[in-house]
């Protein structure tokens, strides 16, 4: 610390980004222990006049996200981001980098930081910022998605004008109701239906699963249940009517789940959400892995959490689903 004073006293410049392409705020802030040391360099260098925003950051940087997310998803300090802002930092900046592409208040939903949320709100952050194209979460899909949900921040996330049905990203993306309904959060998947989300909205254009082939691939019985009721469809429904769900839930080895689901007889609408000469392309069993939970205080399925359910990537061009079937080949 001592040592980072005198360089600045020297006139050390410090807002200029080094190799890694992230300022020295940056660097503290990415920390997932901002205390001590790396604490004090980041409120001195504030008060010093660094700037909290990379003003040389650029759509093609491989930059992390930004000094402010990086406070809210380390750390979750109200103090340090109540500073970071009353220093400038855009509410809404959204970091480019190979598992970034958070904003602000998607770090903080996805975190469960409701104090956050509000301080965000009030300073203009997009409660319906989009999904990044890979592993992008919007802050209500990060919030339902949580393995524990907290249902106070959705209710204020929904009442702000979250929308229930906002898109999926095109890689490991989820809807709000696909993310509840993988993680078996039964009465949360009601409330969402009770708000109009689409049981059937499409799945991500590569490694999604629509709410059904989520839940059986997780082991969901009862939610498997529930979303059949409200006339959920699988992928691929084939000769079976829920193909898809029920080799999801095999490869899993929930052999409960695919007799339901081998028992259950499909109604005229239930087609599958994809075309069938699509199906042998979309199929895919090895990507989330095998959920076990209990109900938790609230009533919520808790479970261990998916890798993929928290993280995000940068926003690439959007790649057309038919390009997408034959990328792997």
């Amino acid at each position: 610390m001592e040592m980072v004073k005198l360089l600045v006293g020297a006139g050390a410049t410090f807002n200029q980004p080094g190799q890694s392409r992230k300022t020295i705020l940056e660097l503290c802030a990415s920390e997932s222990t901002l205390t001590g040391p790396r604490s004090r360099m980041f409120r001195f260098l504030l008060e010093k006049g660094a700037d909290i925003n990379n003003r040389w950051a650029t759509p093609g940087d491989r930059r992390e996200n930004s000094a402010l997310t990086c406070i809210i998803e380390n750390l979750g300090d109200d103090e340090l981001a109540q500073l970071a802002l009353d220093a400038g930092a855009l509410v809404n900046d959204w970091g480019r980098s190979s598992w970034g592409g958070l904003t602000p208040i998607q770090a903080a939903a996805g975190r469960g930081h409701i104090r956050l949320v509000r301080m965000l709100l009030e300073r203009g952050a997009d409660i319906n910022a989009p999904a990044a194209f890979k592993y992008g979460r919007t802050a209500l899909q990060a919030a339902c998605s949580r393995v524990e949900p907290d249902m106070d921040l959705i209710k204020l996330l929904i009442d702000q004008g979250a929308d229930v049905n906002a898109k999926a990203g095109q890689r490991y993306g989820l809807t709000a109701l696909q993310g509840a309904a993988i993680q078996g959060h039964i009465k949360l998947v009601l409330f969402l239906i009770d708000l109009g989300a689409d049981v059937n909205a499409p799945p991500a254009h590569k490694h999604g699963r629509t709410a059904l082939d989520g839940a059986a691939e997780n082991g969901r019985l009862d939610m498997v249940q529930v979303l059949l009721n409200a006339g959920a469809k699988c992928s691929v429904g084939g000769r079976s009517g829920y193909d898809s769900a029920v080799e999801f839930a095999q490869g899993e080895g929930h052999w409960a789940v695919a007799e339901l689901l081998a028992d259950s007889k499909p109604s005229a609408s239930s087609a599958s959400l994809i075309e069938p000469d699509e199906s042998e392309f979309i199929l895919d069993t090895s990507v989330m892995g095998q959920l076990e939970g209990a109900e938790d205080s609230c009533g919520f399925t808790a479970g261990v959490e998916v890798p993929w359910l928290d993280q995000t990537e940068a926003l690439e061009p959007p790649v057309l689903l038919r390009e997408d079937l034959f990328d792997n080949w």
